[in-house]
């Protein structure tokens, strides 16, 4: 009697164990304690009377993993566009607006905090003399933790005509923080 006893007191162990090294292997392939993100921006313009311009963008951070994010700030930049060759890129010393969130701070606080499966929306609203054709609203935000996200740069074209444009979406990739 006392060796099924014993037996089966080192099968609940052996069972305990293995279920632990599954746990721990299940967390790790798919990553459900990971922090993941996507970002998007989504613009449009409107031609004033007067050839003033209002450009509406904003910047969308969805929370696609299984944890909260917080958010230390957020930086919403209109920038022109420079040429190297054929290629656009973003000229960052060419700022037509910008507006900074403080997460921490009063109405912001709320923005600050992203539970999984939701989104935080950061609008950049904003009158200028002119838009030109091509620019770009570069997205970029803090966090306390260990990786430092990367910004978003989403392009922005006018049409024909200086009229209003159809809202641009641009998407990123979801992306992972490695550190669980």
């Amino acid at each position: 009697m006392e060796f099924w006893v014993s037996l089966t007191e080192m099968l609940v162990n052996v069972s305990i164990l293995a279920a632990a090294v599954v746990a721990v292997f299940k967390l790790r392939v798919f990553s459900l304690l990971s922090r993941r993100f996507r970002s998007e921006v989504e613009c449009s313009h409107y031609t004033l009377p007067g050839g003033r311009v209002v450009f509406v963008g904003e910047y969308t951070i969805h929370n696609t993993g299984e944890r909260p994010i917080t958010l230390s700030d957020v930086q919403v930049r209109l920038v022109g566009a420079t040429k190297a060759g054929p290629v656009l890129a973003a000229d960052e010393d060419a700022v037509l607006a910008e507006r900074t969130y403080f997460t921490s701070e009063g109405a912001y606080e709320g923005l600050g905090r992203i539970e999984a499966g939701e989104r935080s929306i950061f609008p950049l609203r904003c009158e200028l003399d002119e838009l030109p054709s091509t620019t770009y609203l570069i997205g970029s935000f803090r966090w306390p933790y260990k990786r430092e996200p990367a910004s978003f740069y989403g392009l922005y074209v006018m049409t024909d005509g200086g009229l209003a444009a159809e809202p641009t979406c641009v998407r990123s990739p979801p992306l992972q923080d490695t550190t669980a």
